[in-house]
């Protein structure tokens, strides 16, 4: 299960076991091991693999998670600011938001 979602991942991604192995500092002997379900990463690993393909640790350890139903992280951090937002900027944030899904559902990209 693991292993085959990794596999997926990578190749979706162009990366070949060598390239993998480099971004996660470890051998390509590690990547074929944990593509073949011969050994598991520790958790640290699943942290950073979740990562490199911008998904969840869950989508990487359950067979049922679908990884277009996933929370892109990257919209929580840029949304995470020193100081609360106000209620305007939520608003507007919102605002903003809908109009993209909008957009989005009629079949329009930006």
């Amino acid at each position: 299960m693991f292993g085959e979602k990794l596999k997926k991942l990578r190749s979706t991604a162009n990366l070949t076991q060598l390239e993998l192995s480099h971004l996660l500092k470890v051998t390509d002997v590690t990547i074929s091991n944990f593509e073949r379900g011969a050994r598991k990463p520790d958790p640290e690993m699943l942290v950073s693999i979740s990562e490199i393909f911008n998904v969840t640790i869950e989508y990487l350890l359950k067979d049922s998670a679908d990884p277009e139903q996933q929370i892109d992280y990257r919209l929580i951090n840029a949304l995470t600011v020193a100081e609360p937002w106000t209620d305007g900027e939520v608003e507007h944030l919102v605002y903003y938001i809908e109009a993209l899904k909008a957009l989005k559902s009629a079949g329009i990209r930006r």
